[in-house]
């Protein structure tokens, strides 16, 4: 029977004919341009492991914030206090509780890394917002300065194409999650606009452990004739959340808990972050691209504590005035490909915090200035050997004031500086 079923097989392979395809011609796939060099460059031309999480594929994952969108990627960790996307914290490279020192967050380039070395809020931009986020994992000093070592993430807006039209959307989920949104974008010859209003709002798996947000955001491009572009985009956060606490495995292991419960049911807290960015770029020839770029962010947060009946309130004002031109020239030396970027960093970043409670009222100011000139060079020896060389030099200055107003310690005024340089 088996010898039987085998000569079947055998003969019906032999002589019965079977249908036969052309070759099809190969399909290139679109090249995929990153900025993680600080200029446009095809993601395989880049010696580092980059990645790109395109806005499809946000989609795709159902993400409604950015940790969510984080927490599937290679070689990044994400873990959140008590279950809060606002208390999100993402390490690159495993840093560990060192992340928020070593990984440098961007959003169309600036800066949004506070000077009190925190976590960055992954709250202030909405995923609608998003067209893609860049990741470049390993060191980035020469190019970023400060917070650069684990790896830099940047997150890239939408802009208007196409002819306009209006999007609109709502999303419901467990814990009470309700997050509309409304937008419009398009384009109108030189002009390209794209503006997107929303809100988050979850009563959170825990007491007291709540999320209130709102978002408006806009950008809005104009191409003049005379191959210079000038790009601005603002926006504005604002939230209010509950701070549920932590739960001991005493109080739980008791009963008088629930894991559900609050152990501070009176704390809280809220953020208002606002920005302007203005970016203005010049095509100077068809090799040279010039580029201003300066930006004014202001971020306020507070909050609340109860101490066993005894308040306390804290509050943190920053601000951030950046000014980046930077000279782009692609020009062949040798017939080999050939690209140099080269600019100056100037941060201003002045904070100032306030601490009231029972016996205790003091202020606290510390302002940042860093200036940052750094040039790096890409060479194509071969057509797939790359070399790559920069220099980065920064001088940072911290002025410290500290003044106790109820006048029981003394106050201080001090200053740093230190002056800093990178290779690569």
């Amino acid at each position: 029977m088996a010898r039987g079923f085998l000569l079947f097989l055998f003969l019906y392979s032999v002589f019965i004919p079977f249908n036969c395809f052309p070759q099809e011609s190969p399909q290139t796939l679109e090249s995929i341009v990153v900025t993680a060099t600080r200029t446009e460059s095809k993601i395989k031309e880049i010696p580092a492991n980059v990645s790109i999480i395109s806005k499809e594929q946000i989609e795709e994952k159902g993400a409604r914030t950015l940790s969510d969108v984080f927490r599937d990627e290679q070689g990044i960790y994400t873990r959140s206090l008590l279950g809060n996307p606002k208390f999100s914290a993402v390490d690159i490279r495993g840093f560990g509780e060192t992340a928020s020192q070593n990984s440098l967050f961007l959003i169309d380039g600036r800066r949004v890394n506070d000077i009190d070395i925190s976590y960055v809020d992954l709250m202030q931009v909405p995923v609608e917002m998003i067209e893609r986020i860049e990741i470049y994992r390993g060191p980035a000093s020469v190019l970023y300065g400060d917070n650069a070592i684990g790896g830099v993430v940047n997150i890239l807006l939408k802009k208007g194409e196409g002819k306009p039209s209006v999007i609109a959307g709502l999303n419901t989920g467990s814990y009470d999650l309700y997050n509309p949104y409304l937008g419009a974008s398009g384009r109108q010859g030189a002009f390209s606009y794209n503006i997107l209003t929303s809100s988050y709002d979850t009563n959170g798996y825990r007491h007291n452990n709540d999320l209130h947000a709102k978002d408006l955001f806009g950008s809005f491009s104009y191409e003049f004739p005379a191959r210079l572009s000038v790009n601005l985009k603002a926006g504005h956060h604002r939230d209010t959340y509950g701070l549920a606490g932590p739960l001991s495995a005493f109080q739980l292991h008791t009963g008088f808990y629930d894991r559900k419960d609050a152990s501070t049911p009176a704390d809280e807290g809220n953020t208002e972050d606002n920005f302007v960015d203005l970016d203005a770029v010049m095509k100077a020839s068809e090799t040279v691209q010039i580029s201003l770029g300066t930006a004014y962010r202001k971020r306020h947060t507070s909050f609340h504590y109860d101490m066993n009946g005894i308040p306390w309130d804290s509050m943190r004002r920053f601000e951030t005035i950046s000014l980046t031109p930077k000279v782009t020239v692609k020009e062949d030396i040798f017939s080999l490909k050939n690209t140099v970027v080269a600019g100056i960093d100037y941060y201003y970043s002045p904070s100032r915090s306030n601490d009231l409670g029972t016996g205790t009222d003091s202020t606290t100011n510390i302002n940042k200035t860093e200036w940052g000139f750094y040039i790096n060079d890409e060479l194509f020896i071969l057509k797939d050997l790359l070399f790559t060389a920069g220099y980065r030099l920064a001088k940072v200055k911290y002025d410290f004031d500290y003044t106790d107003n109820t006048g029981s310690l003394a106050s201080i005024n001090d200053f740093v500086k230190d002056d800093k340089d990178a290779w690569r």
